[in-house]
């Protein structure tokens, strides 16, 4: 069972995938990509969510072995790297999130152990990489109309796209540091 929780949080394409593989490959750390987003906890959480509700979410994301948290897909076609098993082994689940971004002060507030890892991308290099990943846009959208408000990304809950989301999060990140240091 894990002793303390880490969020690597950031906007998309700001380095975050390359950076859990960091976290990934040290023992005592159990990685896992967005529990939020998964279809096993997809819809679980809101803002009035409560402690109980999130201990539900983080002991079933350590504990699970599901192919999205895992990376399974990408470690299969070799994009990531396989690391030794580790049950039983870490006790540091570590989340890996770039959506959800509204939740972050309220999950903070009821873990004051949470540990938050903030990446901050300088505006131009996550603009640049989001409009450089074809990937990132339905077929008929153009991706020079959607760098301000990335409504076409915005799909549901706790989605982040965009100049005007980079900004909200960038200043929610600074005033979190300064006032939960």
């Amino acid at each position: 069972m894990f002793r303390k929780i880490m969020f690597l949080i950031s906007m998309p394409r700001s380095g975050t995938s390359w950076s859990s593989q960091i976290f990934d490959s040290c023992p005592q750390f159990r990685f896992r990509l967005s529990p939020l987003f998964s279809y096993k906890f997809k819809n679980y959480i809101n803002e009035k969510s409560g402690k109980k509700d999130w201990k539900y979410v983080f002991q079933g994301g350590h504990a699970s072995d599901n192919q999205f948290m895992n990376h399974n897909e990408r470690r299969q076609v070799g994009q990531y790297p396989e690391f030794e098993r580790k049950i039983g082994k870490s006790n540091v689940l570590v989340i890996k999130n770039s959506r959800f971004h509204n939740l972050t002060e309220r999950v903070l507030n009821l873990y004051s152990e949470l540990k938050l890892v903030s990446i901050i991308c300088g505006l131009c290099g996550a603009i640049h990489s989001w409009l450089r990943a074809t990937k990132e846009f339905p077929q008929e959208e153009e991706p020079l109309l959607q760098w301000r408000n990335g409504a076409c990304r915005k799909a549901g809950f706790g989605e982040f796209w965009g100049f005007d989301d980079w900004k909200w999060v960038t200043r929610l990140r600074l005033r979190l540091e300064r006032d939960m240091p």
